[in-house]
């Protein structure tokens, strides 16, 4: 991608894909993963040709929160990729109920 003109110019052959509701969420005991479709799912059948994006909040160390976002977990991993440092007995908040999700860590 480019940034040009004051929009994000998208190379040819690429499509962008957005979430744009959230259609579920699972919290661990350390993260939390947000599933979205790119689309409303009205129903049933929504779901048979719709993408997910997988969105997966943690806490590698107080006051920071990690964000993760997968479209294709399977493929192989091109890089760069760098090691990530964690605290020892880090603990993070986790909520999930009908009217929120959220992941605390540190202030």
């Amino acid at each position: 991608m480019k940034f040009s003109d004051g929009n994000w110019l998208i190379r040819k052959g690429f499509q962008i894909i957005s979430p744009v509701e959230v259609h579920a969420v699972e919290a661990g005991s350390d993260s939390l993963t947000i599933l979205g479709p790119p689309r409303p799912i009205v129903n049933r059948s929504g779901e048979l040709d719709t993408p997910l994006i997988e969105v997966r909040l943690s806490s590698p160390m107080p006051d920071v929160i990690r964000v993760q976002i997968f479209h294709h977990k399977g493929r192989r991993r091109l890089g760069p990729d760098f090691e990530i440092r964690e605290a020892e007995g880090h603990t993070v908040n986790i909520r999930n109920d009908a009217e929120e999700a959220g992941l605390t860590s540190g202030g």
